[in-house]
């Protein structure tokens, strides 16, 4: 296993870590750019990451020195000037609107910087194609607010609950609910198995006209996914059901392995 460096992320430990989960090789492709690499996926043979050694002002920087950067595809709804205190910065080679660039100078912590090359990797990983017009499974982001339902009382009571159903979500699909203020963090991880339940009830704060049952598979610990973290990635609000997105889902992804070891 690869050991972790006390030393912020730079250039060889890119290289180290892509070749050690994705089996990568670094290509440099322009003989008069030898010090331009390019990370491939093998399934698609699409570029997942880029790293340059260019001028400082190239990327926006002050000064005159040159800098390797990172130049990684960008989630649609990523909008942050920057992630754990690293500047985002645009991209030199790569489209700006679809790719940024950060900086591999070892001010980056080296779990940002995996983090970050494992979305571009997902990001840039072949489309699913289905042969039937049968809907993918998603993602949902549902909110509960603590003042009208003790959400976590029920999940003791019974690891299967109901809940007023958005009419986009289906069985199958996985649905996280973020638990409002004082908590504001995502705290369970479910699965919806049961849809389109009728339902005619008035609580005195919502209105329910059909239901969904959901299984509790995991709990949270409330400080890894709070409000901080969503809004790092264009999160601010949780007003209704809504899908995620795929830089957060990268996250919860690496946050159900932590707290499972």
């Amino acid at each position: 296993m690869m050991k972790p460096r006390s030393a912020g992320c730079r250039r060889q430990d890119i290289f180290d870590y892509s070749r050690e989960r994705y089996g990568t090789e670094p290509e440099a492709l322009w003989a008069t750019a030898p010090d331009y690499a390019v990370l491939r996926r093998a399934d698609n043979r699409k570029w997942y990451a880029l790293i340059l050694r260019i001028p400082r002002k190239k990327v926006g920087l002050p000064g005159e020195d040159l800098i390797d950067v990172l130049e990684i595809k960008r989630d649609p709804a990523f909008a942050s000037e920057e992630i754990d205190g690293v500047p985002v910065l645009p991209p030199y080679h790569m489209n700006k609107l679809h790719w940024i660039a950060l900086p591999l100078d070892g001010s980056m912590p080296m779990e940002t910087a995996r983090f970050m090359l494992d979305l571009s990797y997902t990001l840039t990983g072949p489309k699913r194609r289905s042969a039937s017009p049968k809907k993918e499974i998603h993602d949902w982001l549902v909110p509960a607010n603590p003042k009208y339902f003790d959400i976590e009382a029920a999940f003791r009571k019974n690891k299967q609950i109901l809940w007023k159903q958005s009419s986009r979500i289906t069985v199958g699909d996985m649905v996280y609910f973020y638990v409002a203020a004082p908590v504001s963090a995502i705290c369970y991880q479910c699965r919806a198995i049961e849809v389109d339940l009728p339902c005619e009830k008035h609580d005195g704060h919502i209105l329910m006209h059909q239901l969904m049952k959901v299984e509790l598979l995991h709990r949270f610990s409330k400080e890894n996914l709070d409000l901080k973290v969503l809004k790092r990635h264009g999160i601010t609000t949780v007003r209704g059901p809504r899908g995620i997105p795929n830089s957060l889902m990268v996250e919860i992804q690496r946050v159900l392995k932590k707290e499972a070891d």
